[in-house]
């Protein structure tokens, strides 16, 4: 009790037990309040300015900028370039391959034929410039470095064999961001950073730039969302675009970049060893042109007389003491921002060994397959699979109303150590942990035409005559193991019949 609670309590009791009361409620609360440090003020959360507010308002304001700063690292840094560059080529590789599943084999080579015909060459690409693969791989580049992509639908008229179907892939720059009516309008609708929804909050379609909007001046026209694929990585719920890869660490990587310039330039004064010679005027006097010149510029190797009474004297810079321990902590911390592995980040394979190698591998790929299953795969290839199945059944390569549902098969994982990786497939397919097609799938193969060369392969060597051991029927070690579950087998008959 302090000097005031004593003085209020001699002359009214009640108010000094109110004030009492009072003080002990304010420190119970301040307690409780502690048990939060993060929210606790003080000292050490002192100058923390940190606001809650929607993911989208603060999409609204930021993302351009994010969008151009993540665009001007990947031209200009390495380190930027080869992170992004890892994720499209890890994520889609040679191509995520569709295979149809559950429909009879008459349904599946007219399908397959024309997607021969469509994914497999360039009638697929508004652009004419890439295939389906090469389409998912510049989606994911895309996805990576500007946070999102735009994929249109563009049907084309009929051609004979053709399918009328074009996939333009576009900037996030075509969204129109400046579409922002938070309020339902009298078409029952409103607009969110260029996303257009109805009254119950689904999308209903996109504000889009018919060119791109920094090369031309255009007005922006509402697109369908039927007719758009918009992939991004969707983090919080209710966001509606999306953030570059490189956000959490474009501060780390400029300060780097710049860090890097100094130790360079630092490198570059103290290579230029040069001699300076000063002239006794008294012996061999300069003439006055020769005086009148001044050494602003110091190259290697230079050879300068100064005139008498001039000297250099040179700055010493710090040394630059744990230089390579500070470019990896600073470079690991990029990778963890980015969702790369250290390794892939930098091609910096000095200190792995071969379990460090591969748990830093095992964590990359968990990434990797969030990428291609949780995002490319359901989003982009899916829908896009609906719209080829679409122009499809119109050439006649299939029925009307008929539904083809499709299987992916990712890339092929490179194996650390093939040997003992492909004895261990083998096992979980004998063992029945696996099934021989998944185990196909894992190797970034379609298991529909390895069985159909399978079968192509065992006829051409029973017309030829060959027992070769990659034929499992002739391999004698599996051979071997036929006649040992055959005896078991045998042996469990009889102690039935015991």
């Amino acid at each position: 009790m302090n000097v005031v609670d004593k003085i209020v309590s001699f002359f009214s009791p009640d108010a000094g037990r109110k004030r009492m009361a009072s003080r002990m409620a304010l420190s119970a609360m301040n307690n409780s309040l502690r048990k939060f440090e993060a929210a606790a003020g003080g000292r050490r959360t002192e100058g923390w300015t940190s606001v809650n507010t929607s993911t989208n308002l603060d999409l609204i304001a930021s993302l351009p900028r994010l969008r151009a700063r993540s665009k001007d690292l990947v031209r200009n840094n390495g380190y930027a370039r080869n992170g992004i560059g890892r994720i499209a080529n890890n994520t889609v590789g040679t191509g995520i391959i569709p295979t149809p599943k559950n429909v009879s084999d008459s349904v599946y080579k007219k399908i397959m034929q024309a997607w021969e015909i469509w994914g497999e060459k360039l009638d697929c690409d508004f652009d004419g410039k890439l295939n389906f693969y090469g389409l998912q791989k510049m989606v994911m580049r895309t996805v990576a470095k500007s946070g999102e992509c735009i994929i249109r639908r563009v049907r084309t008229k009929f051609k004979n064999g053709a399918i009328p179907l074009q996939l333009q892939v576009l900037e996030p720059d075509f969204i129109d961001s400046s579409r922002n009516t938070p309020q339902i309008t009298g078409k029952g609708s409103y607009s969110v950073n260029g996303v257009e929804y109805d009254t119950d909050g689904k999308v209903k379609g996109y504000w889009l730039f018919s060119r791109h909007p920094l090369e031309w001046v255009t007005e922006s026209k509402l697109v369908p969302a039927e007719d758009v694929i918009h992939v991004y990585d969707l983090e919080d719920p209710g966001q509606n675009r999306g953030i570059p890869f490189l956000t959490s660490s474009m501060l780390r990587i400029r300060d780097f970049d710049e860090y890097e310039d100094a130790q360079l330039l630092r490198q570059k004064i103290a290579a230029c060893f040069s001699v300076f010679i000063t002239e006794n005027a008294a012996l061999s006097p300069l003439n006055i042109e020769k005086q009148a010149e001044s050494l602003e510029r110091v190259e290697p190797g230079i050879i300068e007389h100064l005139p008498p009474g001039k000297s250099v004297q040179f700055a010493s810079p710090p040394a630059a003491e744990g230089y390579d321990k500070y470019s990896q902590q600073v470079l690991r911390a990029i990778s963890a921002g980015i969702g790369v592995s250290y390794e892939a980040l930098t091609n910096d394979l000095s200190n792995v060994n071969f379990s460090s190698g591969r748990m830093g591998w095992i964590e990359f790929q968990r990434n990797i397959e969030h990428w291609q299953w949780l995002m490319l795969i359901p989003v982009f290839c899916d829908k896009a699979w609906d719209w080829f199945v679409e122009a499809a059944t119109l050439a006649g390569f299939a029925k009307p109303g008929e539904i083809i549902p499709v299987n992916w098969t990712a890339p092929r994982r490179e194996m650390i150590d093939p040997v003992k990786e492909t004895q261990a497939l083998s096992d979980q397919v004998r063992n029945g942990f696996v099934s021989w097609w998944d185990a196909v799938k894992s190797l970034g193969e379609n298991p529909s035409e390895i069985l159909a060369q399978l079968v192509k392969d065992a006829k051409a060597f029973d017309d030829a005559g060959l027992k070769p051991v990659c034929d499992p029927r002739f391999d004698t070690n599996r051979g071997n193991d036929l006649k040992w579950a055959s005896k078991q087998g045998n042996q469990s008959d009889d102690n039935k019949e015991d």
